[in-house]
């Protein structure tokens, strides 16, 4: 599977998933919380949404989700969505920095690297920091604060 291929099974997951999506700010109490509420719903439903990841990954079909869990779903199918666009950005040539997915490694894997382990390392740690940095009134590159 091609990282484009990844990209428009992606793209068309996100469009069935975004239906009736609360937005997340809606669920916070207050604005200024939302980054602290976006953490306490991942801790509180990663597992389950990681499990929905897998399910679907083996079986291409999605198990129910709570509101709070697809909303979140959804943060992490956007995120993937992003990281396949930046990979089949790069020139068709030797020149690419992330080459396509081996055809030695099943494409289940990769769509679960990209919605657990790329997320869990670097999709929801980034998103919490730039809410938090944006609701302090910095920019989401600079830190201030």
């Amino acid at each position: 599977m091609t990282w484009s291929e990844i990209s428009s099974l992606i793209d068309a997951e996100l469009n069935v998933q975004q239906q009736g999506v609360p937005n997340l700010h809606e669920l916070a109490y207050r604005k200024e919380l939302l980054a602290e509420t976006l953490l306490t719903f991942e801790c509180s439903e990663a597992a389950v949404v990681d499990a929905a990841v897998r399910q679907f990954c083996a079986t291409r079909k999605w198990p129910s989700l709570s509101a709070i869990g697809q909303a979140l779903l959804v943060l992490r199918l956007e995120f993937a969505a992003g990281m396949c666009a930046l990979f089949e950005s790069q020139p068709d040539s030797d020149q690419r920095v992330v080459p396509e997915p081996s055809l030695d490694i099943p494409e289940e894997h990769v769509l679960a690297w990209l919605l657990i382990t790329a997320w869990h390392i670097e999709g929801f740690p980034r998103l919490h920091d730039t809410a938090e940095r944006i609701l302090r009134g910095g920019t989401p590159a600079s830190g201030a604060g």
